[in-house]
């Protein structure tokens, strides 16, 4: 897995190529606002 910034996440997320990203929110906060096209998988 890796870690990247908030910057690289947005040039990643405005990019064509295909990205995986794994949001670690509670599943009551993901359901609230999570990162676009994100999973949910919920480390708590």
């Amino acid at each position: 897995m890796k870690t990247i910034s908030p910057e690289d996440l947005d040039k990643s997320l405005k990019s064509d190529s295909p990205q995986q990203i794994l949001d670690v929110l509670t599943e009551e906060s993901y359901r609230y606002e999570h990162t676009p096209n994100s999973r949910n998988a919920c480390v708590y």
